[in-house]
């Protein structure tokens, strides 16, 4: 099922939308980065932090690069086009993973270092983590030429590449739940003023949670909705984007193993 042309400019936009979001990003937080490593013990002894710096930061943008790749170049053959087609959604999963690895760790902190919550997230997120890197191979994919020579997915069988999604969106309203809950367990609503409240949003990065959960429901319903077409993946460049920029700036943050200090107005 080939895509009205129209589709296919607005995908390409919105590929290139997310590139240049990243690139932005990614030039504007580099000397961060590079404080970051340097407070490291040395090279061989690297905090989870910056392990966690290195894997959403990277993986999303070589899922960026493969992705631009795949939609705008004109060189393909068939051949080359299937030991490339697969590149793009391996990377993004594992991209995804290593994002919830960082909120993980984030949620671990805002909880107080509660070591039930930590084996609870590494094992719920352990279980999606697998769901979601055997979600894209149910279904065989088979690589598809472009009409203008670049690689594609076919997705004329359908995908269940939704699951990932799923997955994620459940991951990230839990993870979500137990934010809120932590933030504001104790606080009555009545005394917290409007500033106060953003305070403790921002501090507590749940904006960047809020972020990566919106995103990952709009590519679930692109890809449940338009599963037997190309339609599907129209932001999925755009997801890898959004969610390696949030989960860098989570893990680059000295206090992604450090809780926040809401304000207090006890009920």
């Amino acid at each position: 099922m080939s895509c009205p042309p129209q589709v296919v400019v607005a995908a390409n936009y919105l590929k290139i939308a997310g590139a240049s979001i990243y690139a932005f990003d990614y030039f504007q937080t580099l000397p961060a980065e590079i404080r970051f490593y340097r407070r490291q013990k040395s090279i061989t002894q690297l905090s989870i932090a910056c392990w966690l710096l290195i894997s959403v930061r990277y993986l999303g943008m070589a899922g960026i690069m493969l992705s631009m790749i795949g939609g705008f170049s004109t060189n393909f053959t068939l051949e080359s086009c299937t030991h490339f087609f697969l590149s793009v959604p391996v990377v993004k999963v594992l991209g995804a993973v290593a994002s919830q690895g960082v909120f993980i760790f984030r949620t671990y902190a805002i909880c107080n270092r509660n070591r039930t919550i930590l084996n609870f997230l590494l094992v719920f997120g352990g279980i999606l983590s697998v769901a979601e890197i055997v979600a894209p191979v149910v279904v065989p994919r088979n690589p598809k030429l472009g009409a203008s020579g670049n690689c594609i997915s076919d997705l004329s069988k359908g995908s269940t590449s939704w699951i990932q999604y799923l997955c994620q969106v459940v991951f990230d309203l839990v993870i979500l739940a137990l934010t809120i809950n932590r933030l504001f367990r104790g606080i009555d609503m009545k005394f917290v003023t409007r500033s106060e409240f953003t305070k403790i949003f921002w501090e507590s990065q749940v904006m960047y949670f809020i972020a990566v959960t919106i995103m990952n429901i709009l590519n679930l319903i692109f890809f449940i909705k338009f599963n037997k077409s190309s339609e599907s993946t129209m932001f999925a460049t755009l997801g890898i984007a959004i969610t390696a920029i949030f989960s860098s700036h989570s893990s680059t943050s000295t206090r992604l193993l450090t809780a926040p200090q809401p304000t207090q107005h006890q009920a």
